[in-house]
């Protein structure tokens, strides 16, 4: 049995192009056209979305609401290029704007904010001196767990942090915590990609 192929306009006879041609014209869409996002035109401050003025009413009645932070957390093992994973960590600030936005309100009315720059630094723990491994890692996670914890303000950002915990010379694990009102489950996904494919160019020197 033969796979199905996809639809190929290029297949379609002269007779039929203008036919649905014709047809995209009565509903009022040229035929051609693209369908992709625009992107937002520089200096407007676009309006939040449903449920994220939902999460910001939400912070108002209740500053510092932990309910909606969010993390990604990776387990590294190996040799680790620290300072390729902060590069890593800026490149992906840098492409996704809402990475670089903040919520501040004008009147009562919540609108967003999209710094041009924003770096944010991978804060580095380490083991402290002459603490036994075993005991680093219980205490390390209880850092791990103040650290998910920590508030954001929504108002003046950033919304996003980036913490490495060293466990042992070889094996690390980097958390990035971010506020739930830019970043959802399929967002760790979409992180977890492109830190690996960018770690790994900036590993090597490749831009």
């Amino acid at each position: 049995m033969k796979p199905k192929r996809g639809f190929d306009p290029a297949a379609l006879s002269p007779e039929k192009r203008a036919l649905i041609e014709k047809l995209l014209r009565k509903k009022g869409v040229a035929a051609g056209a693209s369908t992709a996002i625009p992107r937002r035109p520089a200096g407007v401050d676009p309006p939040l979305a449903y449920l994220q003025e939902g999460l910001w009413f939400l912070d108002q009645l209740n500053p510092g609401l932990l309910t909606y932070n969010m993390w990604v957390s990776l387990h590294m093992i190996g040799p680790l290029d620290e300072d390729a994973i902060a590069a890593a960590i800026e490149e992906i600030v840098r492409r996704h704007d809402i990475l670089r936005t903040r919520y501040p309100d004008s009147d009562g009315v919540p609108r967003q904010e999209v710094d041009p720059a924003l770096r944010i630094p991978l804060e580095l723990t380490l083991p402290p001196a002459g603490v036994e491994e075993g005991a680093w890692r219980e205490e390390a996670h209880e850092r791990m767990q103040v650290m998910l914890v920590e508030p954001y303000d929504l108002a003046t950002g950033p919304l996003s942090r980036a913490r490495l915990i060293r466990l042992a010379r070889q094996e690390h694990v980097l958390l990035f915590l971010v506020h739930h009102i830019a970043f959802d489950g399929l967002s760790k996904g979409v992180f977890a990609r492109e830190l690996t494919q960018l770690y790994e160019a900036f590993a090597r020197g490749d831009p």
